[in-house]
Order: C-alpha cells, then structure tokens, then sequence
C-alpha cells in the first residue's frame, strides 16, 4: 500500500480534508475578506469623501467598541445557540448595515452622523463572529491538532490580510466605493452559507440562570484563570498600538507624492505576507511551553517594525517594514490563539473565547479613536505610539504568562 495515500493524519493535508473544517477555513476566510475590505474602505472613505482623519478615527472606534462592551451577553448566547447560528445571525446584520449604507451614499444622504452609526450598528454583533470563529477550532479538531488548526486558521487569516487591503485599495480607486461596499456584502453572504453548513459538535445549554448572570460567571472565570488573565492584560495593549497603526498608517502614505489608496492596500498585504510567514513558521515548531518567548520575541520584532517604517520615505523600505511587522505578529496571534484554547475547560469554552477574543481586541477601537486626533497633529506620533505599546506589551507578558498544556483551575 502506498503511503502517500493515507496521508498523516495530523498533517495540514489530512486536516483539511476533513470535510467541515475546511467549509469552516473557507468560510471564515471568506467572512474575513469581506471586513478586511470594509475597514479599510470606510477609513479610506472617511479620508477622501469627508477629509477628516477625526471621523476615521471615530469611526474605526465605533465599528468595534460597541459590540465588544456587549461581547460578554454575546459570549452567552454562543454558549447556548451554539456558534454555527450565531456567526450566521452576526453575518446577516452586517449584510444588512452594508445595504443600508449603499442606499444611503447612492441617494446622496450619507452624512457623517450617518456613517458612524451604521458603523456602531453593524458592529454590534460582531463579538459573534469573533468568538464564534475562535470556538469552533476546539470543537472541530481534537486537542492534539490545535496549534496546526490554529496554525491553518491564522496562515488563511494573513492570506486575507494580503488580499483584502489590496483589493479594497485597487477597487476603490478603479470604480469607487459603491461598488467595494457590495464586494463586501457579497462575500458575507457566501460565507453564511459555507458557515451554516458545518456541522459542529453540540454543546450548547440552557442553564436557569439569567443572561446577566452567565455573562458575570464568564467575566469571572477569566479572570480568575491565570493565563486567561495574563492574555487579557497583553492583548488590548498589543492592539491599541494596532489600532494606532490601522488610522495613522494611510494618513502618512496618502501624504506620499503619487500615492493612492492602492498603494495603501499593498502595504497592508505586505504585511499579511509577513504574518502567513511567521504563522506557519511558528506552527511546526509547536507552541505548547514556549508562549512566553514568542510572545515577547514577537511584540519586540513589532516595535522595531515601526521605527523602520518611519524611516521610510516611500514605497519599498515600508513595504519591507510592514512585512517584518507581519512576520512577528504571526507567530504572535498562534501561540495566542493555543494559549487561550488550552486555558479554558470545555465547558466554558464560547463563553471564554468570546468574552477573551473580545477583551483583546477591545485596544484596538480605542487605539483607533485616539489616533484620529493625534494623527490630525502629526501623523508619525500615532506610529510612535503604536511602537511605544508593543513595547509596554512586551514586558506584561514577560511579566504575566505561565506555560500551561491543559486547562487551568
């Protein structure tokens, strides 16, 4: 019998021939195309339609901060309806803010106060996709295969990262943002059809207690989980700086003689290169007990990555910049993703994610809306400041985190 074809079965190959977590990859991915090209068309239009780096700041803020206050009642209703259901619901919201928001720039009424509230609207329900996505790796693969599982989902992660911002950029420019508001909206619908035929394990429960309670007893068992607790405390300073980056980053680059919203999206591709790199460099050398050094290695890597792109004064050094930022945010987000996953009992397992996934990302908005007016002043500040928080974030998890290989008590 030839081996080659009984592949190993903890192989990338023999991973994704399992039949739902490869809808579950190409899903997500998909879901992930379409809010990479959001983000970065609602920053971009913010920019060139209204000329206020204020209101991208603002609405990068509120596209985010609203759904993450609430990602604790979110983290209950994927502990009870399952997360299959719940990313479907989150993705036809968002489908449905983006109709919204194309009717409206078509008619001529899109102010300001319109778009931030559409943007806070349609992120409302976001924490379900978030943790939802984080949930079902554990729940499709057994426990040996979660650092290439999440290995796989982050490398998918990058490769959207190169695509998104530069298919945002190149269609924004080519035939405006109409359009790239529908490629969104397009993709979300696709992706809730790959999303609502997994089949995922079920554990879901309705427990007496009130939605208000289970969220509290979420908030409590992170809390008092330490390598939970230690996340919590790194993440949402590593993501202020990335937050810090998102708005700063096309304000300095527009700014470039020739440049274009084009040339912003190939930098940001750059570094989704990069990060698919370090992503499947860090999956098979395996995570489990060295969370600390990459996580530190990686945060550091980040900080130099800033100072180099300030020094850049065109195109090529800060494509160079942006991918060695990449590279080290991926091994970055794998150990992460394990840590968290190898942390939490199964039984708190959507509740955690999504109350955790959200916590770390809850720097990212405010990062995003302190950026408007510090990059409004002077935009290479807002890149210090993103450096100066990868920094900080470095020591906290040098300081906080313990190695774990099974679930903390």
């Amino acid at each position: 019998m030839n081996p080659a074809q009984h592949p190993d079965p903890q192989s990338f190959r023999a991973i994704l021939a399992r039949p739902d977590f490869s809808r579950f990859v190409l899903g997500s991915n998909l879901l992930r195309m379409g809010g990479n090209i959001f983000g970065l068309t609602l920053v971009l239009f913010a920019l060139e339609h209204f000329r206020s780096p204020v209101l991208a700041g603002l609405v990068a803020f509120a596209s985010l901060a609203p759904g993450l206050i609430l990602s604790p009642i979110a983290g209950v209703f994927l502990d009870r309806h399952g997360p299959v259901r719940m990313i479907a619901l989150d993705l036809g919201t968002g489908s449905l803010m983006v109709t919204t928001l194309l009717a409206l720039n078509l008619s001529g009424h899109l102010s300001p106060p319109f778009l931030l509230v559409i943007a806070a609207l349609g992120g409302l329900t976001m924490p379900l996709t978030v943790g939802g996505s984080r949930t079902l790796v554990p729940l499709l693969l057994p426990p040996h295969l979660w650092d290439r599982g999440n290995g796989i989902d982050s490398a998918g992660m990058s490769l959207v990262n190169i695509a998104g911002p530069a298919v945002a950029g190149i269609v924004l420019t080519a035939v405006g943002p109409d359009f790239t508001f529908a490629l969104t909206g397009g993709f979300w619908v696709i992706a809730g059809i790959l999303i609502l035929s997994i089949k995922a394990p079920v554990t879901t429960r309705n427990p007496p207690e009130s939605v208000l309670v289970s969220a509290w007893s979420g908030l409590r068992y992170l809390f008092r989980t330490p390598n939970l607790r230690a996340i919590a405390f790194t993440m949402p300073i590593a993501n202020l700086g990335t937050g810090l980056r998102f708005v700063a980053l096309p304000v300095i680059v527009l700014k470039w003689p020739g440049s274009s919203p084009a040339l912003v999206g190939v930098l940001w591709a750059a570094d989704g290169v990069g990060s698919a790199l370090g992503a499947v460099l860090v999956t098979s050398i395996g995570t489990v007990g060295r969370e600390k050094l990459i996580a530190a290695v990686s945060l550091g890597g980040m900080t130099v990555s800033a100072i180099l792109f300030l020094a850049s004064r065109g195109p090529l050094l800060a494509m160079l910049a942006m991918c060695m930022a990449g590279f080290f945010d991926g091994p970055f987000q794998v150990a992460f993703f394990s840590l968290r996953q190898r942390a939490t009992e199964p039984q708190w397992l959507s509740r955690t994610m999504t109350v955790s996934a959200s916590i770390n990302w809850l720097g990212q908005p405010v990062g995003s809306g302190l950026a408007g007016p510090l990059v409004a002043a002077s935009a290479p500040l807002g890149i210090l400041a993103a450096a100066a928080c990868w920094l900080v974030a470095t020591v906290v998890c040098t300081i906080t985190i313990t190695s774990s290989q099974r679930p903390e008590r």
